[in-house]
């Protein structure tokens, strides 16, 4: 899987919007209006302005620095690497969305030839060999299948919008008790909260310290206008008690023909599931493959996946924490496996010896009238010094102490 530093913040935003909108875009307004009443719309503005406030921690991480390991990496650098390791096994538990996101796609292809798991297991393998041709053209494909859902969303708000009325909105704004539209700005909250997984494309975003944050930001933006959009839309078009949990199809039947309803359904539900899927794939693919490098997980799994730059400090302990050969002292064995010992910590410490030696001959007390003796001292402390330089060159190749 290439990970060549290539997507920008139009691909990232692309990425973060197919993470949260997915199959549910089709029937989440209908049911929501039967639950909360026709006043959704304002649990989705709710939920949006909650989405901003729980993203903010994402934002400043992604901001303050390159993490090529996404969520995994942030979560292990700020905190204790344990807890790193801890979001890499909870990425690992996407693949079950992943499956169940390409059976989804599969029973709406209905291919009649081929069974509903080898057709899920086909889209799969289609969207991992995408994603193995480089993030570049996942990106490309993203952005054609989001440009498409748009298309099909749009149409459906073109053509419903001028037939709102607000004598529709104004009935049963809310129905039930004030929990059920509590529930629906918390549910909206952590549905708009998923534009977050952007972090993960860190490895092979383009500045990512500046374009993955933006991405979140315009991603965001772009979510909670579209579900604000369908949301009036649905339960402003037609009375409440024909639109109450049915999906979009009902009310955009009523003002186009049937064909174009169809096309929308399955069009719209397509590129639904298949942004989400295709997305989902990258935001665990990177986050993984830095957890293999560093440990976490079998090297295998990462292989061809490995983001770049590594994942700093979001190692296990045991590896995160140990000490690096500086020079001489523990690390000389490693240094004379290596063959190449360090020669300025060899001259560093051929100097230190020869000034303690120096040190050590001038605070001698040499007496001043006996000549002789004033000699052999002084060459004394010249073979004390040659000593100390065969000792420390000794030392710094790493002999034993039994061939010093």
């Amino acid at each position: 899987m290439a990970s060549s530093r290539s997507l920008h913040t139009v691909h990232l935003a692309a990425f973060g919007a197919g993470n949260v909108v997915g199959l549910g875009v089709m029937s989440m307004a209908g049911i929501g209006v039967g639950i909360t009443g026709t006043g959704l719309w304002l649990a989705v503005l709710v939920g949006g302005l909650g989405g901003a406030f729980a993203l903010v921690p994402q934002l400043l991480a992604s901001s303050s620095g390159d993490y090529p390991g996404g969520q995994y990496q942030q979560v292990g650098t700020l905190l204790p690497p344990v807890f790193g390791g801890i979001v890499a096994y909870i990425l690992c538990f996407l693949v079950f969305d992943i499956s169940a996101y390409a059976l989804s796609a599969a029973q709406l292809l209905g291919l009649p030839t081929l069974p509903t798991r080898l057709t899920a297991a086909l889209v799969v393998a289609l969207f991992l060999g995408v994603h193995m041709l480089g993030a570049r053209i996942a990106a490309i494909a993203q952005l054609v299948m989001a440009v498409l859902l748009a298309a099909a969303l749009g149409t459906y708000v073109a053509v419903t919008m001028p037939h709102v009325r607000l004598a529709n909105l104004a009935h049963y704004t809310f129905l039930g008790s004030p929990l059920a539209f509590l529930f629906a700005c918390v549910y909206m909250t952590f549905m708009m909260n998923g534009v977050a997984g952007v972090a993960n494309y860190a490895a092979v975003a383009d500045r990512p310290r500046v374009t993955v944050p933006r991405a979140m930001r315009v991603s965001l933006l772009l979510v909670v206008v579209t579900y604000a959009l369908i949301c009036v839309a649905d339960a402003g078009a037609l009375p409440i008690a024909q639109v109450a949990n049915r999906d979009l199809a009902v009310s955009l039947s009523a003002f186009i023909p049937a064909p174009v309803t169809v096309a929308f359904v399955v069009g719209g539900s397509a590129f639904a599931l298949l942004t989400t899927l295709n997305a989902v794939v990258g935001c665990v693919a990177y986050p993984v493959a830095s957890a293999c490098a560093d440990g976490w997980l079998p090297r295998e799994l990462g292989e061809g996946a490995r983001p770049e730059g590594g994942a700093g400090d979001a190692r296990p302990r045991h590896e995160a924490e140990q000490p690096e050969a500086i020079g001489p002292g523990p690390g000389e064995a490693v240094l004379g496996l290596a063959g190449h010992p360090d020669d300025e910590a060899l001259h560093g410490q051929h100097h230190r010896a020869t000034v303690a030696a120096r040190a050590d001959d001038r605070h001698t007390v040499r007496p001043e009238h006996d000549g002789q003796h004033s000699r052999d001292h002084r060459r004394h402390g010249r073979e004390r010094e040659r000593r100390c330089h065969r000792h420390s060159d000794l030392e710094g190749r790493g002999l034993p102490e039994e061939q010093r």
